[in-house]
Protein backbone atom coordinates (compact mmCIF):
# COMPACT_ATOMS: atom_id res chain seq x y z
CA UNK A 1 0.00 0.00 0.00
CA UNK A 2 1.42 3.37 -1.00
CA UNK A 3 0.44 6.10 1.45
CA UNK A 4 -0.44 9.54 0.28
CA UNK A 5 0.81 12.56 2.27
CA UNK A 6 -2.72 13.14 3.57
CA UNK A 7 -2.79 9.60 5.00
CA UNK A 8 0.59 10.08 6.71
CA UNK A 9 -0.80 13.26 8.26
CA UNK A 10 -3.53 11.22 9.95
CA UNK A 11 -1.01 9.20 12.00
CA UNK A 12 -0.95 10.02 15.70
CA UNK A 13 2.34 11.92 15.81
CA UNK A 14 2.24 12.18 19.60
CA UNK A 15 2.21 8.40 20.08
CA UNK A 16 4.98 6.99 22.26
CA UNK A 17 4.63 3.59 20.59
CA UNK A 18 7.78 2.52 18.80
CA UNK A 19 7.67 2.27 15.04
CA UNK A 20 8.18 -1.35 13.96
CA UNK A 21 7.75 -3.71 11.03
CA UNK A 22 3.97 -3.45 11.22
CA UNK A 23 4.29 0.26 10.30
CA UNK A 24 6.39 -0.26 7.15
CA UNK A 25 3.38 -0.09 4.82
CA UNK A 26 2.67 3.43 6.10
CA UNK A 27 5.86 4.77 4.50
CA UNK A 28 5.79 3.41 0.98
CA UNK A 29 6.79 6.60 -0.83
CA UNK A 30 10.02 7.50 -2.57
CA UNK A 31 10.88 10.49 -0.37
CA UNK A 32 13.88 10.69 1.96
CA UNK A 33 11.44 10.94 4.88
CA UNK A 34 9.80 7.65 3.85
CA UNK A 35 13.20 5.96 3.49
CA UNK A 36 14.26 7.13 6.95
CA UNK A 37 10.92 6.08 8.42
CA UNK A 38 11.27 2.59 6.92
CA UNK A 39 14.80 2.27 8.39
CA UNK A 40 13.45 3.34 11.78
CA UNK A 41 10.64 0.80 11.47
CA UNK A 42 13.16 -1.97 10.74
CA UNK A 43 15.29 -0.92 13.74
CA UNK A 44 12.28 -0.72 16.08
CA UNK A 45 14.06 1.82 18.25
CA UNK A 46 12.21 5.12 17.89
CA UNK A 47 8.87 6.31 19.25
CA UNK A 48 6.62 7.60 16.48
CA UNK A 49 6.49 11.12 17.90
CA UNK A 50 10.26 11.53 17.54
CA UNK A 51 10.15 10.97 13.80
CA UNK A 52 8.54 14.39 13.37
CA UNK A 53 10.82 16.48 15.61
CA UNK A 54 12.46 19.52 14.02
CA UNK A 55 16.25 19.40 13.64
CA UNK A 56 17.41 21.27 16.78
CA UNK A 57 14.82 19.57 19.00
CA UNK A 58 15.79 16.19 17.53
CA UNK A 59 19.44 16.90 18.43
CA UNK A 60 18.43 17.74 21.99
CA UNK A 61 16.39 14.52 22.19
CA UNK A 62 19.43 12.57 20.93
CA UNK A 63 21.64 14.25 23.53
CA UNK A 64 19.19 13.40 26.32
CA UNK A 65 18.97 9.80 25.12
CA UNK A 66 22.76 9.47 24.94
CA UNK A 67 23.19 10.95 28.42
CA UNK A 68 20.53 8.59 29.83
CA UNK A 69 22.28 5.61 28.25
CA UNK A 70 25.56 6.68 29.88
CA UNK A 71 24.00 6.75 33.34
CA UNK A 72 23.06 10.39 33.72
CA UNK A 73 19.86 11.91 35.05
CA UNK A 74 18.85 14.67 32.65
CA UNK A 75 16.79 17.73 33.53
CA UNK A 76 15.39 20.04 30.88
CA UNK A 77 14.23 23.58 31.37
CA UNK A 78 12.94 26.43 29.24
CA UNK A 79 14.91 29.66 29.64
CA UNK A 80 14.35 33.20 28.31
CA UNK A 81 14.86 33.59 24.58
CA UNK A 82 17.20 36.57 25.13
CA UNK A 83 19.68 34.12 26.71
CA UNK A 84 19.54 31.63 23.83
CA UNK A 85 17.30 31.61 20.74
CA UNK A 86 16.32 27.94 21.25
CA UNK A 87 15.44 28.72 24.92
CA UNK A 88 16.17 25.14 26.03
CA UNK A 89 18.59 24.12 28.74
CA UNK A 90 19.78 20.55 29.31
CA UNK A 91 21.39 19.71 32.63
CA UNK A 92 22.78 16.30 33.50
CA UNK A 93 24.18 14.73 36.61
CA UNK A 94 25.42 11.21 37.25
CA UNK A 95 22.85 8.78 38.61
CA UNK A 96 24.34 7.79 41.94
CA UNK A 97 23.65 5.06 44.39
CA UNK A 98 23.83 7.52 47.25
CA UNK A 99 24.37 4.73 49.76
CA UNK A 100 27.57 3.47 48.16
CA UNK A 101 29.18 6.39 46.32
CA UNK A 102 30.94 9.30 47.94
CA UNK A 103 30.39 12.70 46.30
CA UNK A 104 34.07 13.45 46.95
CA UNK A 105 35.01 10.54 44.69
CA UNK A 106 32.57 11.64 41.98
CA UNK A 107 33.76 15.24 42.09
CA UNK A 108 37.44 14.16 42.17
CA UNK A 109 38.11 16.10 45.39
Amino acid sequence: MNMTPSTVDTLDRSSRNRLNGKDLHKFGGDTLFDAIARAVCHAGCLPRKELWLDGPLAMDAARVSRLHSQGYRVLTQMIPEDITPKNRLLMAEPELDRKNISWNRVLHI
